[in-house]
């Protein structure tokens, strides 16, 4: 939001006050006040660390890490009490404090505003800072002092994590950030290092101690420093610091390999080849934290040596500094001790001790493997996946962006040979373009990483069990076409028992045909039909214009005269007749009449009258 200027000022009276929010602890969260009986937000106009010490002052929470901006541990509701909130730092609570007024604002909440605190512990002292100093702690609302007897790494590595800072890189003794004064809480603590919080670890009681302030314990953490920028790696990059919670660049000026040096020592990555400046890794955005830096190149954090103070130069992002490390192997071998005195001019020497084997390593973590198959629009992390045949597939192995650059190897369970890939962006992915029941097994990731003919494998990372199941929609086609060929069988063996059934019971009847003009009587002759029995030609002769598939039942016709066939068309007549019921018999038993054109079976009324006709005639 717009800054408004700081014109009438209020000063806060009986503000009760708390960190609420997701994520929020005892000493962490969205700051919200109490007014008028109800509980408000604070707008993060103007926010930062000066008025971020006063809450965690305020709630006795140590000092203050970070003021959060932007709704960081979620959005408030309801009323919004405060902003442009306007602390010098020292107040001992918010209520000392300027604003414009309670109520008004011109925020929203998604920009409340919070704070992050140490808790109950603190680094202090003489050439202290965020990261480093003498340890105090605070028990009954009163700081105390640490005494340094059993103080070591183990129990630094607890106060760095607990501040938020980086690794601790040492743990100091002997006042070594200067004399505090008042309560000794803590004596002989006794951490394991994985500890959250100092409480935690085991001592012998608030209070109990055999130290004086001469003893007073501190640590010094790597502070938070990063390498980043355009083609950096874990041990190559842009070099950037975090003051009040923001992270910042390094100006070149005076930048040389001592300052590289103490950078690449605290980042764990051997010795530095190269200094660049002018943005070799790209230019870095927002502040700009240290100018002029003078390391030695013995510091073991970048935040001991000397500059002109944080945010204060005369640079611009074009000459941002930067850093290439690299592991030193120079160091591998063996080593041992021997002692060497002289006297009365001279020199006597010891037997050498045992030898001790020294072996220069990277350290790896493992590496992360997640499954995606963009046909069935499914992902897997470890665990078993269900690819379905067909689909393609990809397994994607990924690694911490610390880490140096490598090679990334796939292992099949069911294939000795190792699919490989450069890593690119600390990530490689391996597809599968179609997915056959013989890639069913179990995958996983390795990350190798190559540097002065050494060789460094990282562990193995989870597995991921590849299951290969038929395709759904295959599996409905199948089902769905052998449905419907059953259906088409039996359609069909329906049909065919009904025509075998018409076969065995079969209709004939005469076709006639009616000519366009009658034969001449004087010619006329009779056909014979298909049994043999004279028919008259009119019936039989029919137009060949009409359609062959009119028929008609032949019927008695009182008008022809049957009698004057003569007595050899009745002799025809006869013996046809008789032929006719033998083929009749014959072709019953063997029912192949197939043809529409063949004849058989001429009813019985229309037998009958003919027989009786032509046996009148005969007579």
């Amino acid at each position: 939001m717009l800054s408004k200027p700081h014109r009438n000022f209020h000063l806060m009276t009986l503000c009760q006050i708390r960190l609420v929010g997701s994520g929020s602890t005892q000493c962490s969260g969205r700051v919200e006040v109490q007014h008028n009986g109800v509980w408000g937000t604070v707008c993060d106009d103007d926010w930062d660390l000066n008025d971020a010490k006063v809450v965690c002052r305020q709630l006795s929470c140590g000092t203050a890490l970070q003021a959060t901006k932007s709704a960081q541990f979620g959005q408030g509701s309801g009323e919004i009490w405060l902003d442009q909130v306007a602390c010098s730092g020292t107040e001992s609570s918010l209520t000392q404090c300027r604003h414009i007024g309670y109520g008004t604002h011109n925020c929203k909440h998604h920009e409340d505003a919070g704070v992050i605190c140490s808790g109950q512990i603190r680094l202090v002292g003489s050439g202290s800072t965020q990261c480093s100093g003498r340890v105090e702690v605070q028990h009954n609302g009163v700081w105390g002092t640490v005494c340094d007897d059993d103080w070591d790494l183990n129990d630094a590595k607890v106060v760095c994590r607990q501040l938020s800072c980086g690794p601790a890189l040492k743990a100091t003794e002997s006042a070594q950030f200067g004399q505090g004064s008042g309560e000794i809480w803590l004596d002989q603590v006794a951490c394991s290092g994985t500890e959250s919080s100092l409480t935690q670890c085991l001592h012998i009681g608030y209070g109990t101690h055999d130290c004086n302030h001469g003893e007073d314990a501190g640590v010094i953490c790597s502070g938070p420093i990063r390498l980043v920028g355009s083609g950096s790696t874990r041990c190559s990059g842009r070099v950037e610091v975090q003051h009040n919670g923001v992270w910042g660049t390094v100006c070149d000026d005076g930048w040389d390999l001592n300052d590289a040096n103490v950078v690449c020592r605290q980042l764990s990555c051997g010795t530095a080849r190269l200094a660049p400046g002018s943005a070799h890794f790209g230019q870095g955005s927002g502040q700009i934290w240290l100018d002029e830096l003078a390391c030695s190149g013995s510091e073991i954090s970048l935040t001991i040596c000397r500059h002109r103070g944080y945010g204060t130069h005369n640079c611009n992002h074009g000459k941002d500094a930067g850093v290439f490390c690299s592991v030193n192997f120079d160091h591998d071998g063996s080593y041992w001790c021997q002692y060497e005195k002289t006297a009365s001019g001279q020199t006597f020497t010891s037997s050498q001790s045992y030898p001790l084997s020294l072996r220069v390593t990277v350290s790896l973590q493992m590496p992360n493997i997640s499954l995606t198959s963009p046909g069935a629009e499914s992902v897997w992390g470890p665990g078993e996946a269900d690819i379905t045949r067909g689909y393609n597939f990809t397994f994607t192995c990924s690694i911490i962006p610390e880490s140096p650059q490598g090679r990334f190897f796939l292992i099949f369970s069911g294939d000795t040979k190792r699919r490989n890939s450069s890593a690119v962006n600390n990530s490689a992915t391996f597809t599968f373009p179609l997915a056959q029941f013989e890639h069913q097994g179990n995958y996983s990731c390795v990350y190798v990483v190559t540097t002065s003919s050494h060789m460094f494998t990282s562990p193995e990372s989870a597995l991921i069990t590849v299951a290969v199941k038929h395709s759904l929609l295959l599996l409905s086609l199948l089902v769905s076409g052998g449905i419907f060929l059953l259906l088409l069988f039996i359609s069909v063996l329906v049909c065919l028992v009904q025509r075998r059934r018409k076969l065995r019971h079969p209709t004939v009847f005469f076709q006639t045909q009616t000519t366009s003009t009658e034969r001449d009587e004087d010619n006329a002759e009779f056909d014979e039909d298909f049994y043999g029995q004279s028919i008259p030609s009119k019936l039989l002769n029919q137009s060949e214009d009409e359609d062959s598939d009119d028929y008609e039942n032949p019927v008695f016709d009182e008008n022809i005269h049957y009698q004057e066939t003569g007595s050899r068309s009745h002799g025809k007549c006869i013996s046809a007749k008789s032929e006719s019921r033998e083929e009749e018999t014959d072709e019953e038993d063997e029912g192949t009449s197939d043809d529409d054109n063949d004849y058989e079976n001429v009813t019985e009324h229309f037998h009958q009258p003919v027989e009786n006709d032509y046996a009148e005639s005969s007579l």
